[in-house]
């Protein structure tokens, strides 16, 4: 079970809503995060149980973002995230050490639980 969520997204109002939705579903969200630096910070800091990274950050690759977080923390558990669908990156996810996808569209609880525990 997820005890501490970290969500990693280049857009303010996607960080806001999604850690409201996930919030209200009764996730605990600890921290938000901008960019892959600040992902990496937080995460060391933090020590959150599940990272919702976003596959195309800002200038920067989430693919890579999620290998970092994983070689800094192999027990980290990362899900990415992107407005495409899972048939779109399922290529590029599959290589990354990333426990799965989610399409920013069906981001919630039960997606998350669902992927996780399959």
């Amino acid at each position: 079970m997820v005890q501490r969520c970290l969500i990693v997204d280049d857009s303010r109002a996607f960080l806001s809503s999604a850690r409201a939705l996930l919030e209200s579903q009764g996730m605990t969200v600890t921290a938000c995060a901008l960019s892959g630096a600040e992902a990496l910070a937080i995460a060391k800091r933090a020590k959150p149980d599940l990272a919702l990274v976003d596959v195309e950050l800002a200038g920067e690759d989430g693919l890579m973002l999620a290998r970092s977080l994983i070689a800094q923390d192999p027990t980290l558990c990362v899900v990415l995230l992107s407005a495409y669908e899972v048939e779109d990156v399922a290529e590029l996810v599959a290589g990354c050490g990333a426990s799965g996808f989610i399409s920013k569209i069906a981001l919630g609880r039960q997606a998350i639980e669902a992927l996780l525990e399959d």
